[in-house]
Parts: structure tokens; sequence; C-alpha cells
């Protein structure tokens, strides 16, 4: 299924009621990948404090684009999605080999931006006291063995593939901008490890 990436513009969805309206989407001024063909959008939305899923234009075999309301909590859309994203490659007779992404804002080209997340390993589970870990403190601030500051300013070599923890009271804009600043730098990449913790 082709679907040209400035569909993706108008980010409208239908709520229950039938209404139409402009969904705002996490921004960054960086894009991780800038063009998207063959995918189907899925929508998560805050209705009146309930998370609402459109997934009604989904079809297998293609990219997922999830569209997220910035301003929602991470740790509650994580949870879903993790939970779509598992439906989706559960798959054995006909495995799925499409990936799934988040879209945002691009700000300084003023285009919709995807951020894969194919590899990421969400997990609920408590994971040994013994794993160290990195937190997003907004700002382009992380937090790495009790050490706050930029990511380049860790030693990574210490402590290899720390897991991001998403805390409570992060917002998916906050968890999006952490992801990108997590995945552009190459050099930095290499170290975190695939698993995430939304508890």
């Amino acid at each position: 299924m082709k679907i040209k990436t400035v569909s993706l513009l108008t980010l409208g969805i239908m709520t229950s009621c039938g209404k139409q309206y402009e969904m705002k989407i996490p921004r960054s001024d960086f894009s991780i990948v800038s063009s998207m063909e063959n995918h189907s959008p899925i929508y998560l939305s805050d209705d009146n404090g309930t998370l609402s899923v459109n997934r009604t234009s989904s079809i297998g075999s293609t990219n997922w684009v999830f569209s997220v309301e910035k301003d929602m909590n991470a740790q509650k859309v994580l949870k879903e999605v993790k939970k779509l994203k598992d439906k989706k490659y559960s798959a054995t007779i006909h495995p799925d080999d499409e990936g799934v992404y988040f879209s945002y804002m691009d700000t300084i080209h003023k285009n919709i931006a995807f951020l894969p997340f194919t590899e990421v390993l969400y997990t609920t589970k408590p994971i040994s006291s013994e794993q160290s870990f990195i937190y997003y403190k907004k700002n382009q601030l992380f937090e790495f063995q009790g050490d706050t500051g930029l990511l380049e300013s860790f030693d990574w070599t210490k402590a290899p593939h720390p897991v991001f923890k998403v805390t409570p009271d992060l917002t998916f804009e906050d968890y999006v901008q952490a992801k990108i600043l997590l995945t552009k730098n190459a050099e930095i990449r290499k170290y975190i490890s695939t698993i995430e913790v939304i508890e």
C-alpha cells in the first residue's frame, strides 16, 4: 500500500463522535527518517483521560506509523504501543518484515519525520539492580550514573549498554526528543541497550 508522505501532514483523526480535529504531534529540529512509503497510520489520542487508539487503516505487511498527541503520558502510550507492536510481529506463518515508526514534526525543514523503533524491546518487567540506566531530564539533559549532562559528557565505556528507563513524568514529546538524541549520534548509539523499561 503506497501512501504519499504528504498525506500525514493533516494528522486528523476521527473521534468516537465522528468529529475530525488536528493532532498535535511531537516536534524536533532533526529528521531521523524523512520519507516513507508502503505505510499505514495508527493514531493514539487522549479522549477525556482515556487513551484512544484508531487503527482502522492499519494493514499488515506495511510500515506502521504511530501518530501520538505530544502531551500524552509516555508510559501510558508505550504500554499500548508495546501491545500493538507485539501483535504485529507475533505471526509465525507469514512473518511481518516491515518496520514501526513514530511520526513527529521537523520544525527546521517543516516536514513530517519518522523515528524507527522496530529494534526496541519494550519491557514492563523489573530489571536487575546491577543494570545501569539512563534517564531523560528534559532540555537535552540526561542522567547517567548519578551525573546529569549532555550525552556527549558521559563516559559510556564505564557502564556499556545502559537501559533507557521511561519515567512517569515524561510526556510523549519528551520521549521522542530523548530518543532522537539517542538515535542520531551513531557513536553513542552503539553503547545504548535496545531494551527500554516502561514501569
